[in-house]
């Protein structure tokens, strides 16, 4: 299996908005600093 790459210093900030896309029901995604976090998480 081979994997597509755009920028190598980009690919963690890509590979976690592509996670939040697909599971936009589920969680939550911040790129910096990179957290994901349960969607229906309490607010503090």
């Amino acid at each position: 299996m081979k994997k597509i790459i755009n920028d190598p210093s980009t690919v963690v900030e890509e590979s976690l908005r592509g996670l939040a896309l697909a599971h936009a029901d589920l969680l939550k995604v911040r790129t910096d600093p990179a957290v994901i976090y349960r969607a229906d998480a309490p607010v503090p």
